[in-house]
């Protein structure tokens, strides 16, 4: 079976950009960014005006009454260092016999990628127009936005989350308020090589034309 008939069934192929013609630069860049491992991150990541452009791309996510319930922090300097710490607390908590070497390795992790970005957010529970699923759906747009941002400027990215994330150490050193909860930390930086393009699924797998009922009638 060819890779197009493949496609056609909604089964992975690897280069999806082929299946459209001549496409803008904007929408290339939509089509091809996705997810890489922090190992593969190497400095340098985003300089401090580069972050802000990726927020200013995170804030052009759809957010229903101006509501934007997030907010990022970029984790810098001696504040890497402490959060690797905690992480390897928070693992030797929850595995008292964990070997010094694998806490080694929680801490090495935290630390790989250049740049790391926590996502923060603060739903509003009870907004008379914008129920907390909406409110969940725009957080994702932002994190999006902000992953496509660093994809146009060559960087490479990754949304990594995990129960550690949640815990209430992490939430404390951040100095999170307490109607506020950790989402995700983001990852950016330099890709230490090329990345080959991942398999993607047809769109044709993921999309329904609805044109009514015939049992109504018209």
């Amino acid at each position: 079976m060819s890779s197009a008939q493949s496609g056609s069934l909604g089964l992975p192929r690897a280069d999806p950009l082929e299946d459209f013609g001549p496409l803008s630069p904007a929408i290339r860049v939509l089509l091809s960014r996705s997810s890489v491992a922090p190992k593969t991150l190497v400095a340098p990541g985003p300089n401090h005006d580069e972050l802000r452009l990726l927020i200013a791309s995170a804030l052009r996510a759809p957010a229903h009454e101006g509501l934007r319930p997030w907010r990022f922090i970029s984790i810098e300097g001696d504040g890497r260092q402490q959060l690797s710490r905690s992480f390897a607390e928070i693992r030797r908590r929850q595995n008292p016999g964990i070997r010094p070497a694998e806490l080694a390795m929680t801490w090495k992790k935290t630390m790989r990628a250049p740049t790391l970005i926590a996502v923060v957010m603060r739903l509003v529970e009870d907004h008379p127009k914008v129920p907390p699923h909406e409110q969940y759906i725009a957080i994702g747009a932002a994190v999006h936005g902000l992953m496509l941002a660093a994809h146009a400027l060559g960087f490479g990215a990754i949304m990594l989350s995990g129960n550690r994330t949640r815990d209430s150490l992490i939430h404390t050193l951040l100095g999170l308020a307490a109607e506020e909860q950790m989402v995700v930390f983001i990852s950016v930086g330099t890709l230490a090589k090329p990345i080959p393009p991942k398999l993607r699924s047809s769109p044709a797998a993921y999309l329904q034309i609805w044109q009514g009922n015939d049992d109504l009638g018209t």
